[in-house]
């Protein structure tokens, strides 16, 4: 399964690029866009939360989840910034 086959299939549509190390990168508009991402994977049953590997606090989130042992998905977010992103890493 490609990084855009696994987007469709977990509706994130949105359009990303690529990073220099492979992985892929959307940028996502606004806190809303974050919180909505956040709903549309923390409720899927098809991602494993790491829980060992995610941050979250007043200043800073990454969010980690695993699709099967194909790829890792990190929700980000820099929130006095007001950048937020998703990356799709292949393991």
């Amino acid at each position: 399964m490609s990084i855009e086959e696994l987007i469709t299939k977990l509706r994130i549509n949105r359009e990303g690029t690529r990073s220099r190390d492979g992985s892929y990168v959307i940028d996502l508009n606004s806190a809303d866009d974050f919180g909505r991402m956040y709903s549309l994977l923390d409720n899927n049953d098809e991602l494993e939360y790491l829980d060992t590997v995610s941050l979250l606090n007043v200043n800073n989130s990454s969010l980690n989840y695993k699709y099967k042992d194909l790829y890792q998905i990190a929700l980000m977010a820099d929130f006095n910034e007001d950048q937020y992103k998703i990356v799709i890493t292949k393991l």
